[in-house]
């Protein structure tokens, strides 16, 4: 080879003297991740075109052409995808609805040329609680969307299916989104649960990407799609709350000292307790001076604000209780029906509170009262009757 020369698409070789045959090869190599043919790039197959020329002395010099062509056609592969997903651990929302990111990353394409493209991305969200009537297809209830504004127009969002403890989306590009901005759309996805909601989200994803449709010869047409499947795990810990009404009252003005009040009242807020008054009791006698017996009542008005079925009431202790100011409702260590009453005093409680209560003992050793509620129960509302020892 004397010389060799590109112009545009074009490759000449020239010869030196005196060469009557070559035997050699061209090596090409195609641009990383652009799976375009030969025809695609310059418009026709690659061809080559041999020149010989025969010259003799005093004759005219003559030549001869022969040509031969081959079609080169680029197979496309879909590259693969490195999704990351990390799993979540949040604590209840009291105050509002609680958002938790979708945490995955990786989404990007590796061959950005813009011949692959991410179709699609499924998830099926499969939700555990103990909340009842939990509807995972009420977006009231348990939301999908894209947390940024600016990104989320660039993602559709369609609900597929959903049964009683699952639903499934499908988000595809929105019309006019680049790749880029569908794929930041998607790292910027995240849940939202309701105010009280305690539970295990399990996200199972499978993102769809494959090689565009170019017209192009392709010869294996199966490694066009690919996939990648991913799981997440969302944990919402429990937060319980308990919230207390509780008072101490007599029934009458003659059970208590000159200028005290008849009631004294507090409100108590997880083990906060605040309280501004003090109730003076009178002197039990049974001589007929004084008031007689005081019947000194603790009114009780108990709950959680948790309503959704995933939490309950469990104990409620009274503690510091005299012996002797109970002994009469006290069957061994079972406090007796009797001893209970309705909120203000008047009546004894109710059926439907009494019913409320699974057991209720108190230990002398200690001086604690406690109640012991039945499974299901968010509210209690009564008081307990205590009668002061006479003459104390």
């Amino acid at each position: 080879i004397a010389t060799a020369s590109l112009s545009g698409t074009t490759l000449t070789l020239t010869f030196g003297p005196d060469v009557v045959e070559f035997d050699g090869a061209l090596r090409m190599t195609p641009l990383a991740d652009d799976d375009r043919d030969i025809a695609t790039l310059v418009g026709s197959d690659l061809n080559a075109t041999v020149t010989s020329v025969d010259r003799a002395a005093t004759l005219p010099t003559d030549t001869e052409t022969a040509t031969d062509s081959v079609d080169v056609d680029v197979d496309a592969v879909v590259d693969d995808l490195a999704v990351t997903a990390t799993d979540t651990t949040v604590r209840e929302n009291i105050n509002g609805r609680r958002r938790i990111e979708v945490d995955i990353s990786g989404t990007a394409l590796e061959d950005t040329d813009g011949s692959e493209t991410i179709s699609a991305l499924d998830l099926t969200i499969t939700v555990a609680t103990a909340s009842d009537v939990f509807d995972p297809a009420d977006m009231a209830q348990l939301e999908l969307r894209v947390s940024d504004p600016g990104l989320a127009g660039f993602a559709t969002l369609a609900q597929t299916a959903s049964t009683a403890d699952s639903v499934s989306y499908t988000l595809t590009p929105a019309g006019g989104a680049s790749q880029a901005q569908f794929t930041a759309a998607l790292e910027s996805l995240e849940t939202v649960v309701p105010r009280h909601f305690s539970g295990i989200l399990t996200l199972d994803g499978t993102l769809n990407w494959n090689e565009t449709t170019t017209g192009d010869v392709e010869d294996d047409p199966a490694d066009n799609f690919n996939t990648g499947a991913f799981q997440i795990t969302q944990t919402v810990n429990p937060r319980a709350e308990a919230e207390l009404s509780a008072s101490v009252f007599v029934l009458t003005a003659a059970e208590v000292a000159t200028a005290s009040p008849t009631r004294v009242s507090a409100s108590i807020k997880d083990a906060s307790i605040s309280a501004a008054e003090i109730l003076t009791l009178l002197e039990s006698t049974d001589d007929g001076s004084g008031p007689g017996q005081v019947g000194l009542f603790v009114g009780l008005d108990a709950g959680t604000p948790d309503t959704d079925g995933s939490e309950e009431l469990d104990t409620l202790v009274v503690a510091n209780v005299p012996s002797d100011w109970i002994a009469d409702a006290l069957t061994g260590t079972t406090v007796s029906p009797a001893a209970f009453f309705s909120a203000d005093g008047t009546a004894p409680l109710d059926a439907v509170e009494l019913a409320k209560i699974d057991t209720a003992t108190y230990d002398a050793a200690n001086g604690e009262l406690t109640l012991v509620f039945a499974d299901d129960v968010t509210g209690f509302s009564g008081s307990i009757q205590l009668l002061p020892s006479l003459y104390e």
